[in-house]
């Protein structure tokens, strides 16, 4: 009885640890949990961080899908000069998408390779794009978490950005896109009606 109630708390423990361990992919390079970290949280950990940042923005202007413009966030700058950084969500609040870009980066975009690459492995590369002009893209993946590693090499300062996706709030995410489109679009068809 003692061996069975201890492997099933070995079970149990290890369980508890994987299912803990889920959300750490982005957390651990830049801070935040795609999927797992609410709005509030978010900003919360922004302030609490003395980051500099805007919450003031939306997909096309429209708070149905908030977005948070990030000036300054030390997780961030540890990289190198942060050129733009983007925290989105879906219309439910939950953190969608991590989207830092870092100017002169041709270090950074090093150092963010080899360690995704110790990470998980080699990664997929879209249509060979590695081969392909000044653009080299790379995708890798944890659990739902979409990871994309951009090198931008074209002018004379290279950007590296970096991307980390939830891929179950996609069709929300997407979906919403779409209504605001839509009504967009109507709205401008009804100004535009008048006169046509």
């Amino acid at each position: 009885m003692q061996r069975i109630a201890a492997g099933f708390f070995g079970v149990l423990l290890i369980g508890t640890v994987l299912l803990s361990g889920r959300p750490l992919y982005a957390k651990e390079y830049l801070g935040f949990s795609p999927g797992t970290q609410t709005w509030d949280e978010v900003i919360l950990t922004l302030k609490s961080a003395n980051a500099v940042y805007d919450p003031n923005w939306g997909y096309k202007g429209y708070m149905d899908l908030p977005f948070v413009k990030v000036i300054s966030y030390e997780k961030f700058n540890k990289f190198g000069q942060v050129k733009e950084a983007w925290l989105e969500f879906t219309p439910d609040k939950k953190l969608y998408r991590i989207k830092v870009t870092w100017a002169n980066a041709g270090k950074t975009f090093k150092i963010l390779k080899d360690a995704l690459d110790t990470k998980y492995g080699q990664p997929a590369i879209p249509g060979m794009v590695e081969n392909m002009g000044f653009q080299k893209e790379f995708y890798y993946r944890d659990h739902e978490i979409k990871i994309t590693l951009k090198l931008n090499e074209f002018g004379f300062a290279p950007t590296a950005t970096l991307i980390y996706t939830y891929t179950p709030g996609t069709s929300k995410f997407e979906n919403e896109k779409k209504r605001i489109e839509a009504y967009i679009k109507q709205q401008n068809a009804r100004k535009a009606g008048s006169d046509l």
